[in-house]
This record gives structure tokens, C-alpha cells and sequence, in this order.
């Protein structure tokens, strides 16, 4: 097909031509201009025509096994590429397909994950260095409710810092994580989410992790952001991969309810 197609291109080369000129030349108003290039247009449309099929009559008549040969190669190139092209195609819009489901998962699960983490910050704020939130918008992010990378969807909170001229470390960070991870695990274990039926997840080398988890915490200056996940699949592989390396993630094992620090 681009065969033919480069070879139309090349054939209408002096239309797109007098086009390009006429546009041009039209502004002038002159008439035997126009003329002019318009026989010229015409005459190079017969001229690589007649070239075309006197090449064409000359290697049929003297060098047809030359032809057929090269023809061959074209018509298995153009083949070879029309099905690299029509693959490609296909895994773009596969991409496409998923990212478009992932965006409807989220838009259907932030709530969902916003009524969790609004009621964990309520019991859990102070803990970690944050005021109650009163209300679900005082924990919204406005520029961006999630973020999906790598078909995962990561959802984005805040909770404003009681101090704001403090600034915690990596460990503290770690430390408010941990203390979420556990509440949160423990109001999912008492039953506080009556509409959310959600079982641990096991990866594919038995590993379980809790269903929901708390993914980072970031200082921001004046306020925490909060990033969550529903564990899928892919997030597991990334637990995994953490606790290969030694780094502690969220697991089933959650204190007992009489449990103190």
C-alpha cells in the first residue's frame, strides 16, 4: 500500500505544485502567469507518467526476473510492516483501554478511600502531628484527587500540620505511617466499613498484604499529603520487591486491640 501510495505522490508532485504556486501567483492577478503554470503543471504530470510506464514496459520487456524479484521484496516488506504497524496499533489502544478503565476505577473508588481516611484521621491526627479534620473536603486534594503510574492508581490526601514551623524527617514520616497503617488495618479487621467488602491480597509467591495501605506521607510545609492504594496485583510485585530489600510494608499483623505504645 505505501508503494502505491509513494507512487501517486510522485505522480500529482506537479499538481501539489501548482497549487503551492497559484496561491501565490492568484494574489498577482496575472493572467499569463497562470497560464504558464498551469501548462507547465500539466506537461510535468505526462512527463513522469510517460517516464513511469516506459521504465515499467522496459524492465517487464528485458529484466522481468529483476521485477518479479524486487517486487517480491516490496510486497514482503509492505507485509512484514503492515503487521509490526497493525501490532503496534493494537498494544496502544490495549494502553488505552486500560488507562480510560483505571480512571473510571478511580473515579469510583476515591470516595470510597476518602471515607476511610477521613474517619482514620479523625481518631488518628494528632498522632501524627496533624489537626482533626472536621469535614471530608478539609482532606481533598483540589489539584489532583489520584495519580495512576505503572496501573496502579495512587490517591492523594492532606491533613494540615498542627505546627507548621515544624518539619519531620524520613523516620518521623515513617513512624506516622506506621501508626496509620495500623489504625486504618484495625477499623477494616472491627468491621467500620460495613459497605466495603475487601479481602488481604496474596501475590503470586504467597506473600499476603493488607487490602489497603498506606503507600507515602510527605511534608508539604504547612500540611501532610497522603498517598493510599487499594493493593492490586502490580502494587504487590512493588511490596514484594521492598520486602527483598528489607523494607518493612504493610502486612496482617496488627496488635491486639489492648495493645500500647
Amino acid at each position: 500500500m505505501w508503494f502505491w501510495e509513494w507512487l501517486v505522490s510522485v505522480v500529482l508532485f506537479p499538481v501539489h505544485w501548482f497549487w503551492d504556486k497559484y496561491k501565490e501567483l492568484n494574489e498577482e492577478q496575472c493572467v499569463w502567469k497562470l497560464v504558464l503554470l498551469f501548462v507547465g503543471s500539466l506537461s510535468g504530470i505526462l512527463l513522469i507518467a510517460f517516464a513511469l510506464l516506459w521504465l515499467g514496459y522496459y524492465l517487464i520487456n528485458r529484466h522481468l526476473s529483476l521485477v518479479v524479484a524486487v517486487g517480491a521484496i516490496i510486497w514482503l516488506y509492505a507485509y512484514v510492516k503492515s503487521k509490526i504497524d497493525e501490532k503496534s496499533k493494537a498494544v496502544v489502544s490495549s494502553i488505552q483501554r486500560t488507562q480510560e478503565q483505571l480512571k473510571e476505577q478511580a473515579d469510583r473508588e476515591y470516595p470510597i478511600m476518602r471515607n476511610i481516611m477521613y474517619k482514620t484521621l479523625r481518631d488518628e491526627a494528632g498522632a501524627i502531628g496533624g489537626i482533626m479534620p472536621r469535614t471530608l473536603q478539609e482532606i481533598e486534594v483540589l489539584e489532583t484527587h489520584y495519580l495512576i503510574s505503572n496501573g496502579i492508581i495512587y490517591y492523594q490526601y492532606k491533613l494540615n500540620k498542627a505546627d507548621i514551623d515544624m518539619y519531620y524527617r524520613k523516620d518521623d514520616l515513617e513512624e506516622f505511617k506506621r501508626i496509620l497503617q495500623v489504625a486504618i488495618t484495625r477499623k477494616l479487621q472491627a468491621g467500620e466499613f460495613p459497605r466495603l467488602q475487601i479481602d488481604n491480597v496474596r501475590d503470586e509467591y504467597g506473600n499476603i498484604f493488607d487490602a489497603v495501605l498506606v503507600d507515602m506521607i510527605e511534608d508539604i510545609d504547612t500540611y501532610f499529603i497522603i498517598q493510599m492504594v487499594f493493593v492490586s496485583q502490580p502494587y504487590a510485585a512493588i511490596l514484594r520487591n521492598k520486602l527483598m530489600a528489607g523494607r518493612s510494608v504493610g502486612t496482617t499483623n496488627v496488635p491486639d486491640a489492648d495493645w500500647k505504645e
